[in-house]
């Protein structure tokens, strides 16, 4: 299995298209006080471009509903392969640390 590293902020560096970042971006949306698309970025360690087109894939392919409110995004609707348990509860565990 691939070790990937973590960063500072506890969110693991998945490489390109690796099915871990839509997990990252979908639990700094969860957790942080303010979700800007800048703030995730920040937190992930992803462009703001990366971060902004993860959340337009993954509300075209996911069935998840994320909005841009005054305070950032939010996921207002879960489904498909995503829901808020795993979101909530995932922390990187399926990377070997």
């Amino acid at each position: 299995m691939t070790k990937f590293e973590v960063n500072e902020h506890g969110f693991v560096q998945y490489p390109k298209s690796h099915a871990g970042r839509a997990i990252n971006v979908l639990r700094a949306i969860t957790t942080l006080k303010y979700p800007t698309s800048v703030k995730i970025a920040e937190v992930i360690g992803l462009d703001q471009s990366s971060v902004l087109r993860i959340i337009t894939k993954l509300n075209e392919d996911s069935l998840i509903e994320i909005v841009r409110n005054d305070v950032g995004y939010s996921v207002i609707k879960w489904g498909g392969l995503y829901s808020q348990k795993i979101v909530n509860e995932y922390d990187g565990k399926l990377a070997m640390r």
